[in-house]
């Protein structure tokens, strides 16, 4: 197949520099390398770059609630279910707005919905500090995780557009760049609480501004879909289309469970963070300091499982060959499973080694089953893109909720279990896939 045409970038691109921090640049100058014949677009390794770095902002973002939720639950005075609900209406906004915003981008050939998104996030977030009720709580999260969600399936599109016939590299990379940003996000965070306090996220809005401007001029004049695409998509039988429809339906409803999966350890490490804090300092009562300090607890914790996410991801897409990725979707939750059982009876430092192998577990099927859906699907990828995230971080707002009810029925321990439970359906459920499918559709 020819190389697809290009457009020429906007007469800024040409300006921007390789700015991917140094977990992903590598990655990123290999799949440039790698990728070059096939590029469907000039000036590919600055646009790499900035998409990476886009992510690591954005997913830095994501992590500013998650290890600050103890502080909030404190600050304003509300209870742990009020919480759980609170990352619950997270994922859903998030998840929901993800097909809209899809839907658009491809009828309309746009990438606006990327550099928005990254300032909306940036802005609703350096407001946190100056919440007072749970209402304004429940605001901000909205606006910021619907403004995270929008940015996904653009920046995912791009990248697999950018990648060319390195589909999987390119999406484990940009993958790996948001794990950067949670690792940041998870650690930062909570630091600058501690040492400025809450209203010291205002400086959020410099990278949601800046990124949000240096992102537009990079993928704004990106196409939306490879030359050919959709003739090659109309001339495909019936019997076809309900294949790969089948096989989509199949990748969609593995990351549902993932997403689940990811979403209820969230709030699973966040609990077990306050009773690790609780039985360290001999106290049944969560005071302001040990609030404080089980939110550093918690955000080591939730940074190890985003470095396990990180590797795994990049692992799964660069090592794996095209066709093979089966073996990413199924082994996954090998690995997975025995750790977030056993991440409850461990002490802090075990916990470090099984939060990274959990990661691994629920998140490095995630950026393959992304680049199967795009090339199933090759004249729908921001479409393709949402489903497999956004539509699956719909029902992944069920993840909170079903964490707090296993705790409150079968105990902390005991919740773990469940959980790991899902994860080990999600790799049966990738069993159901077909190989055939996977090798014939290698090169799209």
């Amino acid at each position: 197949m020819p190389p697809p045409a290009t457009l020429p970038p906007p007469p800024s691109v040409r300006s921007i520099a390789p700015a991917a921090p140094d977990a992903a640049a590598a990655g990123v100058a290999a799949l440039a390398a790698a990728s070059a014949p096939f590029a469907p677009v000039q000036y590919a390794v600055p646009r790499l770059g900035m998409l990476v770095t886009a992510h690591v902002i954005v997913d830095c973002l994501a992590m500013t609630v998650v290890p600050l939720l103890t502080v909030l639950e404190g600050r304003i005075t509300i209870t742990q279910p009020q919480g759980a609900l609170l990352l619950a209406v997270g994922s859903l906004c998030s998840g929901l707005i993800q097909p809209v915003t899809a839907a658009v981008s491809d009828r309309y050939n746009t990438r606006l919905f990327g550099p928005l998104g990254l300032l909306a996030a940036a802005l609703a977030l350096s407001l946190l500090g100056f919440v007072s009720t749970y209402s304004q709580l429940l605001l901000l999260q909205a606006i910021s995780t619907a403004g995270i969600g929008a940015f996904h399936p653009v920046g995912a599109s791009a990248m697999g557009q950018i990648s060319g016939r390195r589909r999987s590299v390119g999406i484990a990379v940009f993958f790996t760049g948001g794990m950067v940003g949670t690792m940041l996000g998870s650690l930062l965070v909570p630091a600058m609480n501690e040492a400025w306090g809450l209203r010291s996220l205002l400086w959020f809005i410099v990278p949601g501004v800046v990124g949000g401007l240096a992102l537009w001029m990079a993928i704004a004049s990106i196409p939306h879909r490879h030359v050919e695409a959709g003739s090659r998509a109309a001339a495909l039988s019936p019997a076809e289309v309900q294949r790969r429809w089948w096989s989509v339906g199949i990748l969609y409803a593995g990351n549902i469970l993932r997403f689940t999966v990811n979403q209820a350890i969230v709030v699973l490490v966040v609990r077990w963070a306050e009773a690790a804090t609780l039985s360290a300092a001999g106290s049944t009562t969560l005071t302001t300091a040990l609030r404080e300090s089980s939110s550093i607890l918690n955000g080591r914790m939730q940074a190890a499982m985003a470095v396990g996410m990180g590797v795994g991801g990049l692992l799964g897409g660069t090592l794996v060959r095209p066709g093979r990725e089966k073996r990413v979707l199924v082994g996954s939750a090998v690995i997975g499973v025995p750790a977030i059982v056993l991440f409850p009876l461990a002490g802090p430092w075990a916990a470090v080694a099984l939060a990274i192998l959990a990661g691994v577990g629920f998140a490095s099927a995630t950026p393959v089953s992304i680049a199967v859906a795009q090339r199933l699907l090759p004249h729908r990828t921001s479409f393709a893109s949402s489903l497999m995230m956004g539509g699956a971080w719909v029902f992944a707002a069920s993840g909170p909720l079903l964490a707090q009810g296993f705790i409150a029925a079968l105990g902390l321990a005991g919740a773990f279990i469940a959980i790991a439970a899902m994860l080990a359906l999600s790799g049966a459920a990738s069993v159901l896939l077909s190989s055939r499918l996977l090798r014939e559709t290698a090169v799209e």
